[in-house]
């Protein structure tokens, strides 16, 4: 959508959208952690969103050429 549509904001796309991009990241989360009942929390997925979307960088251009947050913690 971010490199095809010419989105108006795409802060507000990504903040309305992002948990629908993150249930396979969420998956992935849960059978790594277990047989612990692991439940991530909204930031260690947007956090684990965001660096997928770092794909720009191999189509040329930059995730930060985007309205969009940056990481909000380092701790990935």
């Amino acid at each position: 959508m971010l490199l095809f549509c010419n989105l108006q904001d795409e802060r507000k796309f990504y903040e309305q959208n992002w948990t629908k991009m993150t249930d396979d990241l969420e998956r992935q989360l849960i059978i790594r952690h277990y047989p612990v009942a692991y439940s991530p929390t909204e930031i260690e997925l947007q956090d684990l969103l965001l660096i997928q979307l770092e794909i720009f960088n191999k189509n040329g251009t930059s995730i930060n050429t985007y309205n969009l947050p940056q990481n909000l913690s380092n701790t990935l």
